[in-house]
């Protein structure tokens, strides 16, 4: 593990997936960073995050990119105004935690994220690399994304996975909503990850491969279903985005369809781990893929790297339940990482309103001074300018 840098030292991780929230509290303790707490509320309503999307799902037609939703009107416009109970929801979720004592990261996912392959990053980086791909974009999207919504990372073949957020920012102003009740202040918030990639990253860190080693991570969510393929560690493929929850009678079948199908069309010959996350073991996932593929290694995720000794025992088998928010507090944590896919869509207007004037002992005492010299040369001219009628 790469050595752990920044001023966050404790990360509240979260994630909402139709009206489940989950927290994951993590913080570093030496050169170990611990799982302190794992929770979870229900909603009372949906954020509806990319409301105008839904609206306009069908105009690209059969011929649209698998990993490009298309555009539509300003999302902003269409998003519901925030429920007040899921504002008394979040606010006992974050209950019990200073305000200045932590950070929050969060997770998104589609549609509120899409994605869209780029054949490589035409040898640039940073901010050159972000002009390029709105460039690209906007010749195949008609509403065009910010600058800070959209971030990339490498394939296994070299080429660009874009990550663009659409709008995800109901969270944050349901915090808005409720920081009179935080001491005036909405948390600090560090940043904002595709629910995909914190999944990745937590396997990344946690799981060794070799090179042609093919790994499918299976996300059974409340809403969705997502199959994240992975080859020597790195993004692999996703296959398409299955819109049904663990509560679907017929959820596993789907899956497993869905599994043959994409080790079929991309000619894996073998696939070396299967790794279950989120809901799977509601539904007792392991079990029904065992007796499918009784040779093949499969397991719920798990997380040695971290120390879960805080938890209990209980919590500490329910760890790959919460993969995605301990994925975007651990990256937090630990940006230092080579291993991770540091990703951030934390849009800049947040970023430059929570910067905060702050001086260290020495500036207060250059304030002193100043405000001491001031007076001593004002109280100097008016001796000056009307002197004593005596002296001592």
């Amino acid at each position: 593990m790469a050595q752990m840098k920044g001023r966050n030292k404790t990360v509240l991780g979260l994630f909402v997936d139709g009206l489940d929230v989950k927290l994951a509290h993590l913080s570093i303790k030496g050169r170990r960073i611990t799982v302190n707490e794992l929770k979870s509320a229900t909603l009372a309503t949906k954020l509806h995050e990319h409301k105008a999307a839904e609206l306009v799902a069908g105009e690209m037609g059969d011929s649209a990119d698998p990993f490009t939703l298309p555009s539509g009107p300003s999302v902003e416009a269409a998003t519901e105004p925030v429920s007040e109970d899921n504002n008394a929801v979040l606010l006992g979720l974050l209950a019990g935690y200073p305000r200045n004592k932590y950070s929050l990261a969060y997770s998104l996912a589609e549609p509120a994220i899409y994605y869209h392959v780029l054949e490589s990053d035409f040898g640039l980086k940073g901010k050159k690399l972000k002009t390029r791909i709105l460039e690209e974009m906007r010749n195949i999207r008609a509403f065009q994304p910010s600058e800070d919504a959209v971030d990339a990372i490498k394939t296994d073949d070299g080429s660009l996975l874009c990550i663009v957020r659409e709008d995800g920012l109901s969270l944050i102003n349901s915090l808005e909503n409720v920081k009179g009740f935080m001491g005036g202040r909405v948390p600090l918030i560090s940043g904002i990850d595709s629910a995909d990639v914190s999944l990745m990253n937590l396997v990344r860190l946690n799981y060794e491969f070799q090179p042609q080693d093919v790994c499918v991570v299976i996300y059974v969510g409340v809403e969705f279903t997502r199959l994240i393929f992975m080859r020597g560690g790195h993004f692999y493929q996703f296959a398409p985005i299955i819109g049904e929850g663990y509560d679907s009678p017929n959820l596993p079948n789907t899956v497993y369809s869905r599994l043959l199908l994409e080790q079929d069309n991309l000619a894996i010959p073998h696939i070396s781990r299967i790794i279950l996350a989120g809901e799977s073991h509601r539904i007792n996932f392991k079990e029904f893929l065992v007796q499918q593929l009784p040779d093949q290694e499969i397991d719920y995720l798990l997380a040695p790297m971290l120390d879960t000794s805080p938890l209990s025992a209980e919590q500490q088998e329910a760890v790959s339940e919460y993969a995605v928010p301990i994925g975007v507090a651990w990256k937090i944590l630990d940006q230092a990482n080579a291993e991770l896919y540091n990703v951030n869509l934390l849009p800049s207007s947040v970023k430059e309103g929570q910067r905060v004037f702050k001086l260290a002992w020495h500036g207060y005492l250059l304030m002193a001074l100043l405000f001491a010299s001031t007076l001593f040369f004002t109280w100097q001219n008016l001796n000056r300018q009307y002197p004593p009628p005596f002296s001592w």
